[in-house]
């Protein structure tokens, strides 16, 4: 592409070309879950409740340095400050620390505290995540009815919805 022997029209077809597979495997990967994750994968727990996850951790070519790095970068200076480190598709950390971990609001200062958690998320760009219904023991008519109940939204028109067991189902409906 830079040789100077190269025609113009032939270094405009390449950029074309390249321009336009970029967007082709971006459209795809939108519309179809399995060709997300073999290109782009998904996130990871690294660290749950203080320790590591050495599966996720060879999976994804980390050493313990590195994860302590990145924990630093986010204000965490010991694995056991941490309740949930995930590695994101972006290659960033998220890092959700033990409620006892938080500084106090300013205005106020909790003698008790309820811990922290992580929501579920089981629909995903409209699609229903069914395998995390599957590991939380539910089905889809569960789903349906729940989202039903908690927000008197069908699940059609559901874009995104997570969950938790303490403050049930927060949903986004698709935009019309």
């Amino acid at each position: 592409m830079y040789d100077s022997a190269v025609p113009v029209y032939e270094m405009l077809f390449s950029l074309f070309f390249w321009a336009l597979l970029i967007f082709v495997i971006e459209k795809i990967t939108l519309k179809s879950r399995i060709f997300k994750n073999i290109t782009q994968g998904g996130p990871e727990i690294l660290v749950e409740n203080g320790l590591l996850n050495i599966k996720s951790m060879k999976r994804n070519n980390m050493d313990v340095d590195e994860v302590r790095m990145l924990l630093r970068m986010k204000g965490v200076f010991s694995l056991t400050d941490v309740k949930y480190a995930i590695l994101e598709e972006s290659g960033q950390l998220s890092v959700l620390q033990y409620a006892r971990e938080e500084p106090p609001i300013r205005d106020e200062v909790l003698e008790e505290y309820e811990e922290n958690r992580m929501t579920i998320l089981l629909v995903d760009a409209g699609k229903v995540e069914y395998k995390r219904l599957e590991e939380l023991g539910h089905d889809e008519d569960w789903l349906r009815e729940k989202i039903k109940n908690d927000t008197g939204e069908d699940l059609e028109n559901i874009y995104l919805a997570e969950w938790d067991k303490v403050n049930g189902m927060y949903v986004q409906t698709k935009e019309k």
